[in-house]
């Protein structure tokens, strides 16, 4: 029960820190994003990897600066066992518009059987996807 607890609260960790941020990369295999969080100016960053969620962050002052960033030390986010992936759509201006997503889907094993847990969240980068003009 505590690793799912614990991954529930990963999962709205994140789920609010995208919806102020814009997406900057997704890693291969989908189990990586880099974000740039407008709230905080920070890029962060979150990966499944040896089946933990890990956070990394870095100093930003634009989503531009965020591509380039060197990142600190991953502080572990989850306990237990987990597995997951990203899956995102970035906002984008003109012509076509579009407000990005980002879903992240989690996967928490626990005494020999595996609970998935998913959200998804909308961007509120409104001045990326030109809503607001």
């Amino acid at each position: 029960q505590q690793s799912i607890d614990n991954a529930q609260y990963a999962i709205n960790l994140m789920s609010k820190v995208f919806r102020t941020s814009s997406v900057v990369a997704i890693g291969t295999g989908d189990e990586s994003i880099t974000v740039f969080n407008y709230s905080q100016n920070r890029c962060l960053h979150y990966e499944f990897a040896n089946n933990i969620l890990w956070e990394s962050e870095s100093p930003a002052t634009s989503k531009d600066t965020c591509a380039g960033s060197s990142f600190g030390t991953p502080q572990a986010l989850t306990t237990g066992q987990v597995s997951g992936r990203f899956v995102a759509t970035s906002s984008q201006g003109a012509p076509s518009a579009v407000v990005g997503r980002v879903t992240i889907v989690m996967a928490i094993i626990t005494n020999n059987s595996t609970v998935n847990l998913e959200s998804s969240v909308s961007l509120r980068d409104y001045g990326v996807s030109d809503i607001l003009n």
